[in-house]
């Protein structure tokens, strides 16, 4: 079985080296795997011939080889010293390119999931209040009540707008969203400028310098982070051009909402003051306007569990931090990225914000039901109505102060989530432009260094035997000077002569034999 299985794999391993990229780090690291098992597998193929002599089964006929858990990463709990914290920040870092991209991108899905969903939610109650204006409801029945005080839910949604500060709030904030956008714009242009300047860097190399290939590019430690710095960019700039849009709506229902979100500056006594009489009406008795009223409260209270579901999601939202070490040893212990089939920790991730969504549509089948009924009974509503004195006046003036309420409520909580996420955005963008701008820096010094290496000419053999020549050569008090052996040899016998038993001229050491 040994000797099959080092078949199989010195097989599966020549073509992985066949199919990696010529020249590239990664191609020679396999080859050099490869040539190591193929050695393996003679070695094992060698003695089992001569030693073993056992049957060598196929591949196919080999067992399954189940795997081990040797190591478990998980992440350090809370409460820990400053070198222990120093540690679990570093934890994400150490995480492998493919892992930590798989970890961004189901980063990136949650909330693009929870941000589709939000929107949803928005559009959906904007409709069925557009619904139920149309029907001039609630204030129709409103307007059916005989006494002098405002009703009920009113005088709550009257609270409620007076709570948010008034029109000089929403100016307030609309005039800080509006400077966060400019700011935010002013960001993410830069941020893109940064690198696409890197990525026509890269486009004009390829196109002058016809030896270099786009493996060879790709193979620089900096095109990693730069693909993974686009790709968070470009998910900013998506989500930035979808709250400049719903911003502008809300700048627009501001402007067109104006004067009956400033009618409710004044005092609810004053309000109340304001409403026109109704000396009676017989629709109080008729059985429609109960249930238009029952139905309404089920409306505003579906609204309520909808935008209760929205906020779990995002409260269960992970940071990309908490991301990264969580999903990111999960995935660690799958392989290093999500399993082809969908399933696997990064699925089971996601569940939770799957099941918020259905749950949220299951909510908006009950509205789309409950507004259904709503329009039968209106129906009925319309037949019973009879024209009372004042009754029109009554139903617009509580029309306006029910629109003005609600108005500057959904005004107010928009443009407070918007300059929430306008700070988030921002940051995330000036963050995408430092790194770029960082990235830029390194990746010229690479660009730089692949360039001298692909043009340094190779070393001749007179250039790498010179040196070692040069070191033996004989010393200079004999070599030195351009005097010959034989003149030394004769200058010395001059000065020697008549001295009997003198030692004898000096002679030049025998050179040691030099490498070649």
């Amino acid at each position: 079985a040994q000797v099959a299985r080092l078949r199989l794999a010195s097989e599966l391993m020549r073509r992985a080296a066949a199919a990696a990229p010529d020249g590239s780090p990664e191609r020679r690291s396999l080859e050099d795997e490869s040539s190591s098992l193929s050695q393996r597998t003679r070695q094992a193929e060698q003695d089992n011939a001569t030693i073993y002599q056992d049957p060598v089964p196929s591949a196919g006929a080999l067992p399954r080889l189940e795997p081990k858990l040797f190591v478990k990463p998980i992440r350090p709990e809370d409460g820990l010293s400053s070198a222990q914290a120093a540690y679990a920040d570093a934890f994400p870092a150490l995480l492998p390119a493919a892992t930590a991209a798989a970890v961004t991108q189901f980063h990136g899905e949650v909330h693009a999931k929870l941000h589709d969903l939000s929107t949803r939610t928005t559009s959906d109650a904007e409709k069925a209040q557009k619904a139920l204006a149309e029907l001039e409801l609630p204030q129709a029945l409103e307007a059916c009540e005989a006494d002098k005080r405002l009703p009920a839910r009113l005088v709550r949604a009257i609270a409620k707008a007076q709570a948010t500060g008034g029109v000089g709030v929403l100016e307030e904030l609309l005039s800080a969203c509006t400077a966060l956008e400019k700011e935010a714009v002013g960001a993410a242009t830069m941020a893109n400028e940064v690198l696409k300047a890197e990525e026509e860097k890269d486009a004009a190399l390829l196109s002058d310098e016809p030896r270099l290939t786009r493996p060879l590019l790709h193979a620089l430690k900096t095109t990693q982070p730069l693909v993974i710095t686009r790709s968070q960019l470009d998910t900013n700039r998506e989500r930035l051009e979808t709250a400049l849009e719903v911003t502008a709506k809300l700048r627009s229902r501001h402007e067109s909402s104006l004067r009956e979100m400033g009618g409710l500056d004044a005092p609810l006594e004053e309000l109340e003051a304001r409403l026109p009489h109704l000396d009676g009406t017989p629709l109080e008795a008729e059985p429609c306007v109960e249930a238009l009223r029952a139905l309404l409260d089920q409306l505003e209270q579906l609204k309520a569990e909808a935008a209760a579901k929205v906020e779990a999601g995002r409260i269960r939202a992970p940071s990309r931090a908490e991301a990264l070490a969580e999903l990111g040893a999960a995935l660690l212990c799958e392989g290093g990225s999500p399993p082809a089939d969908g399933s696997g920790a990064a699925a089971a991730a996601m569940a939770p914000f799957d099941e918020v969504v259905s749950e949220y549509d299951a909510l908006q089948r009950r509205r789309e039901a409950l507004l259904a009924a709503v329009a039968e009974q209106h129906a009925l509503f319309v037949v019973a109505r009879h024209a009372e004195e004042n009754y029109a006046e009554r139903q617009e003036y509580l029309g306006s102060l029910s629109h003005g309420a609600d108005e500057m409520c959904a005004i107010h909580e928009g443009l407070t989530e918007g300059h929430r996420f306008y700070k988030v955005v921002l940051t995330e963008l000036r963050k995408a432009s430092e790194k770029g701008a960082e990235i830029a820096d390194l990746r010229e010094a690479e660009r730089a260094t692949l360039l001298r290496r692909m043009n340094e000419p190779p070393p001749t053999f007179t250039q790498a035997t010179a040196q070692p020549a040069a070191a033996h050569a004989a010393p200079s008090s004999y070599a030195g000077g351009g005097a010959s052996l034989a003149e030394a040899r004769a200058a010395w016998q001059a000065s020697h002569a008549g001295a009997g038993g003198a030692s004898p001229p000096p002679t030049v050491p025998a050179a040691r034999p030099t490498a070649t």
